[in-house]
């Protein structure tokens, strides 16, 4: 879910602003580039990607002509923020690259995806990160937020183009106030006021855990015990390899290890074996409708092959249901979980009445044996 800026991160940037001349005159030319670069025809992102990176010859600075590009051109969508009634398929639509570009505003999701496509039409390597972030005051607000990690020149990198834009001042207005600490921000200093769901996106071996980015304590050190992430560079080159069903597993392994209880990760688990349960189904039934379509008799060999297929087809079911109870009352995935028990209820009845008719006409064959 998307989240807004807050008028107050400003006061942050005064404490950088040191590091913020040297940084706009390291990109002078690179952000004049970009600034002069007009809205693609018919929302072409390929086309904006390569007239952005045009003349760069190194990832940084593509990366950052695509990061000012967005700040400078895409507004802040506080009214869709604001809207209670609209439904979310229509809200995740008016997020898609495409349509952003067509209308020029969004919120996170919307400048995270841009961001992203842009990037990936550009030969740059990002993910879309998801979280929740915190307000100068500490408090941690209800809906998340996105943003983006992306590898610029062998380095893995944090980018919030959604806060690097503008922010919204106490009466939702959006004031456009490009803000330089969101472009390749330090990874422990973006920690103090965003936190991804999956602890990869920390950029720590020794990533936090949500309490202590809660805590208003100032202590930010975590139990000698506490989980790692070894060889960071690695892992992160290896998800970005993955296909989008391998990643959601990848990452869900990885939150469990360190937030048990995570609802979105245990529903994420939970649908992974159930996409599996539904892929093996779909298998044994074509199979078994060829069959019925050449009129293949029954043999035993058949059957026992047929049963084993079967029996793993209700293990992927079986394994759902204590994963889903983690889930607890309360937690947005709740409801989702209990759903999905439903259907694993009815699918495990379906499951083991062919299992059962398949022991029957087992002990017909051997019968007639």
């Amino acid at each position: 879910m998307p989240n807004y800026p807050f008028s107050a991160l400003l006061l942050c940037g005064l404490v950088f602003c040191a590091n913020l001349s040297t940084a706009q005159t390291k990109f002078s030319k690179v952000d004049e580039h970009a600034r002069k670069v007009g809205f693609p025809a018919r929302q072409n992102t390929a086309q904006l990607a390569s007239e952005l990176t045009a003349g760069l010859t190194t990832e940084t600075d593509k990366a950052r002509a695509i990061f000012v590009w967005i700040t400078d051109n895409i507004r802040y969508d506080a009214k869709l923020l604001d809207d209670d009634d609209v439904e979310s398929a229509v809200f995740k639509a008016k997020q898609q690259p495409g349509v952003v570009l067509r209308t020029k505003k969004a919120v996170c999701e919307g400048y995270a995806n841009l961001f992203a496509d842009i990037c990936q039409a550009a030969g740059l390597k990002t993910v879309v990160a998801t979280g929740v972030v915190k307000t100068p005051g500490g408090r941690i607000p209800r809906i998340g937020h996105a943003w983006n990690v992306v590898r610029a020149d062998g380095n893995w990198q944090l980018i919030d183009a959604t806060w690097g834009a503008g922010t919204l001042d106490e009466d939702m207005k959006y004031v456009a106030a490009f803000n330089e600490e969101y472009f390749f921000s330090d990874a422990r200093s973006f920690l103090l006021n965003h936190f991804p769901t999956d602890p990869l996106f920390q950029l720590q071996e020794k990533p936090i855990d949500l309490a202590t980015f809660k805590s208003k304590s100032g202590d930010r050190t975590m139990p000698a015990n506490a989980p790692m992430i070894p060889h960071l560079k690695d892992s992160l080159n290896l998800f970005i390899g993955l296909d989008s069903a391998a990643a959601r597993l990848n990452s869900a392994l990885r939150i469990l290890r360190f937030d048990p209880l995570n609802g979105y990760a245990n529903f994420s688990l939970a649908m992974h074996h159930l996409e599996t349960f539904n892929q093996l189904s779909h298998q044994y039934q074509t199979a078994l409708h060829e069959r019925v379509q050449k009129r293949v008799p029954l043999n035993l060999e058949q059957l026992k092959k047929d049963q084993a297929q079967l029996l793993l087809i209700q293990q992927n079911l079986d394994t759902c249901p204590p994963i889903v109870e983690r889930i607890v009352v309360g937690d947005p995935y709740w409801r989702n979980g209990q759903a999905m028990l439903k259907t694993i209820a009815a699918n495990k009845k379906t499951c083991q009445e062919a299992l059962k008719n398949n022991q029957a006409n087992q002990a017909k064959l051997k019968g007639k044996g």
